[in-house]
């Protein structure tokens, strides 16, 4: 047990997505400014840790039903074995969830404090998607819809905490980064369709069958339409439109999950995925800095 079983329990890498978010929506509103620079960090620091917190849970979770010893090893998906291969025990698992946790909750609270009960509202729709995504969410088909609501929450809720307003306009460009979680899910789904089917999970793969990679192809289609639509409507500024070239490298992955090369079709999702939360952030940031 050390710093390295726990870094790789909590997958850093993962959380960039809910970052990535929480940015955009803090920097929709315009550069923070003054105490807004704490919030922002505070923000930053809560959603983070709440991610982390949700992989260690799940990390529990999957372990606990066995789905841990079922799925393939791989980078990108399958949990990170720490608990399997016993670098970690399962309290410890469930001690990192609580201290994270915690620690998220404790940063909620204080901006709750500071600009309202909208915090908290949104603050309760993350905390009830982590708690129910393993148990319950995946169980009902709900696991990609779950991470498109949680994008819209933490990119919403985030503008709201930093700057104290609320872009109902811009739930499209939230949504951009649901669907990003989605499609980066999507993929994992894919690659451990048969444990998950044994596991009685139901994700979309699984219900769509041969059709898998049709809606992979969706939620592409839907990326893009929800760009080009933020564009066109002034939502975010031409700069956006880069992150289209992310998303059609991503394109690559669909190629190689028709030749069964799983570990090349992982890798290619989780890059692309990254460039495309990256590409949107920093077009907001430049809006925001420039007034694009």
């Amino acid at each position: 047990m050390g710093f390295r079983a726990f870094w790789r329990l909590f997958r850093p890498r993962t959380a960039l997505s809910t970052a990535f978010a929480s940015l955009g929506g803090a920097f929709y509103a315009g550069l923070p400014e003054g105490k807004e620079v704490l919030y922002l960090f505070l923000t930053l620091l809560g959603v983070t840790l709440a991610h982390f917190a949700v992989n260690a849970l799940n990390e529990y979770v999957d372990y606990r039903s066995g789905l841990d010893f079922r799925t393939r090893r791989s980078p990108f998906s399958g949990g990170t074995k720490v608990l399997v291969d016993g670098l970690l025990r399962p309290r410890d698992a469930l001690a990192a969830f609580a201290v994270t946790f915690s620690i998220a909750s404790a940063a909620g609270l204080y901006l709750t404090y500071e600009r309202g009960l909208l915090v908290l509202l949104f603050s309760i729709i993350g905390a009830s998607i982590m708690l129910t995504y393993s148990t319950l969410l995946v169980k009902l088909g709900l696991g990609e819809v779950s991470v498109m609501v949680k994008g819209i929450a933490v990119f919403m809720g985030s503008a709201y905490s930093v700057h104290g307003l609320l872009p109902i306009e811009a739930l499209p460009v939230g949504l951009s980064y649901g669907t990003v979680s989605a499609i980066a899910l999507y993929a994992n789904y894919v690659a451990d369709l048969e444990a998950d089917r044994s596991a009685g999970r139901k994700t979309l793969p699984i219900l769509l069958g041969e059709r898998a990679p049709t809606g992979y192809l969706a939620f592409l289609l839907l990326l893009a339409a929800l760009v080009i639509y933020s564009v066109s409507a002034g939502l975010l500024s031409p700069l956006a439109l880069l992150s289209l070239l992310p998303a059609g490298y991503l394109a690559f992955t669909l190629r190689d999950f028709g030749r069964g090369e799983l570990e090349s079709a992982l890798r290619n999702n989780a890059v692309g995925c990254r460039m495309v939360d990256g590409a949107l952030t920093i077009s907001l940031l430049l809006r925001a800095s420039l007034a694009l």
